[in-house]
């Protein structure tokens, strides 16, 4: 879709259900930040999830981008404002640093619940330099239980 669009996971992954047969297993990274996913229930979106995912006729790997702020991160910054649904500008100090990584982790916390409860292995990116170690895991782990 166009660039700045949030669609729900699920429904790009429902777009592909049922379309492609393959004859080998396939993975399919499914990069995002998962904002739209809205966690309010986790065990009905894991229900959600469940259900998309068997009608896939591949892996779905989810890579999880998180914005944690550098902890020396100083000055105005562009940060979104979810209240007036746009970005501004916004003056960081070391506790508004750590209030903002601590709701972060927390998001990031119950979208990793739902992928564990659904069985789903995937990767969350802090930094730019996880990419590579991250997909070295992904394969190592893969291997290890003979997927």
């Amino acid at each position: 879709g166009p660039a700045g669009r949030r669609k729900h996971p699920l429904e790009l992954l429902d777009g592909l259900a049922g379309k492609r047969r393959s004859v080998r297993d396939d993975l399919l990274f499914l990069i995002s930040d998962f904002q739209a996913l809205g966690l309010d229930d986790v065990s009905a979106s894991a229900r959600q999830w469940s259900h998309t995912l068997r009608r896939l006729p591949c892996d779905v790997v989810p890579v999880l981008i998180s914005f944690e702020l550098p902890r020396e991160q100083r000055g105005t910054i562009k940060l979104w404002d979810p209240e007036r649904r746009r970005q501004r500008l916004t003056l960081v100090t070391p506790s508004r640093i750590d209030r903002i990584n601590a709701l972060e982790r927390q998001r990031i916390e119950r979208i990793e619940k739902l992928f564990r409860s659904v069985g789903l292995s995937y990767l969350t990116l802090r930094r730019e330099r996880d990419v590579y170690p991250s997909l070295a895991w992904l394969a190592r782990a893969r291997r290890g239980r003979g997927a």
